[in-house]
């Protein structure tokens, strides 16, 4: 409902009500088909096959439901899907020979007994069972799917974990042993190969994104190949070498202690932020210091002589105005070379006191016309010869 005010009295307000069912009965519109399938009563939607949802959960980490002071009543009632499994597997031989996925083929869940029930007729469309998708980043929960994608007939959390008569303390260890996953010695391998390949700070690089496309705890490739990872520093050279492997991760939300990986010591930093090699730098100032004009080079000395002394600079032109050279060309190309280049023994030192009033031939036009006006009289054409000929004259 909305409020407006009657432009004849402002003093008064007009309710309007907007009844949106009224609005949509009134402007909907139902074609010919549309109006014929509802007369028959058919249904308007549907979805075959039906879909049923498994619920995927390590020991008491089911998500729970509950109304307000319903706390207690909503604990006594929690059995999920998988835990319902696991019970009809103890009194049930044939529910032992299915796969968690093959159950809702012969079984139905009961959401108010919380039970699974067999069918008694089996239907044309088989009921499609759906699996919740784990994320890698938990860890424990991954590998538990990947373990009861292939269980028959478990009763407990601990079945899961046990394979051959030995139970093993977490999932990815019960993984492993099954053959779910491999081993450690491919990642060695990979890594082996890279650091023949690699310099330390791209090694310092890769590890840190496979530790976090895998999501692997990196001690154990830390502690084989951190020799490898610190040969550019000096000092402090695991320190300096984990505080770049934790820039990286904390790019990523990330730190090395969830990678169980040494923390670095913040307060120790001789290397840490300077990881370019000095040939390097020593090069890049090189390049830049003969980039400058004979007028910075005498500021340049002038400061790196005098230490305890201020100075102010003053740049006038295009300083500070926000343009930039793309390419700018040293200064003794620019004149020095080109000069000798076109005038053969130049005097430069003549030159320079120097100055061309009128480069153009345009230029000199316009200064003789001027200089023409100002002559009083009539304009008067002469002609000069070079020599004099008989050739041709009578």
């Amino acid at each position: 409902m909305n409020k407006i005010e009657n432009p004849n009295n402002s003093s008064e307000e007009t309710s309007i009500v907007h009844d949106e069912l009224i609005q949509y009965v009134d402007g909907r519109y139902l074609s010919p088909m549309e109006a014929a399938w509802r007369l028959q009563g058919y249904p308007l939607c549907g979805k075959i096959p039906a879909v049923e949802r498994l619920g995927i959960h390590t020991k008491d980490q089911q998500h729970i439901v509950y109304e307000e002071n319903k706390e207690l009543q909503a604990l006594n009632n929690k059995e999920t899907t998988l835990t319902a499994w696991f019970k009809l597997n103890k009194i049930d031989d044939f529910a032992k020979t299915l796969k968690y996925v093959e159950l809702t083929e012969y079984y139905r869940f009961n959401k108010k007994s919380k039970s699974w029930i067999k069918r008694s007729r089996s239907s044309q469309y088989n009921t499609i069972a759906r699996l919740n998708i784990v994320s890698p980043k938990d860890t424990e929960r991954f590998f538990f799917k990947l373990i009861l994608n292939r269980a028959r007939g478990p009763t407990s959390f601990e079945d899961l974990k046990n394979h051959k008569d030995i139970e093993y303390q977490t999932y990815k260890d019960a993984a492993l042993a099954i053959g779910l996953i491999e081993d450690d010695l491919h990642i060695f391998i990979i890594f082996e190969e890279a650091c023949h390949i690699m310099l330390p700070f791209q090694l310092r690089k890769f590890f840190a994104w496979f530790i976090l496309a895998e999501n692997i705890q990196g001690n154990t490739i830390w502690n084989k190949f951190k020799n490898y990872f610190t040969e550019d520093f000096k000092t402090n050279k695991e320190n300096n070498a984990l505080s770049h492997i934790q820039i990286i991760l904390e790019n990523e939300e990330k730190s090395c202690k969830d990678f169980s990986l040494p923390e670095p010591n913040s307060i120790i930093n001789d290397d840490a932020t300077s990881i370019d090699n000095v040939l390097q730098s020593a090069d890049i100032f090189k390049c830049m210091f003969d980039q400058l004009t004979d007028d910075q080079k005498a500021i340049f000395e002038e400061l790196v002589d005098n230490e305890h002394k201020i100075y102010f600079i003053d740049g006038p032109g295009e300083i500070g105005e926000g343009k930039v050279d793309t390419f700018k060309i040293p200064q003794k190309w620019k004149t020095t070379d080109v000069c000798n280049e076109i005038y053969k023994n130049i005097n430069l030192g003549a030159s320079v006191s120097s100055v061309i009033l009128a480069p153009h031939d345009e230029d000199i036009k316009i200064l003789n016309n001027k200089v023409l006006k100002l002559l009083h009289g009539e304009s008067k054409t002469y002609y000069s010869v070079d020599y004099a000929t008989h050739k041709g004259v009578d």
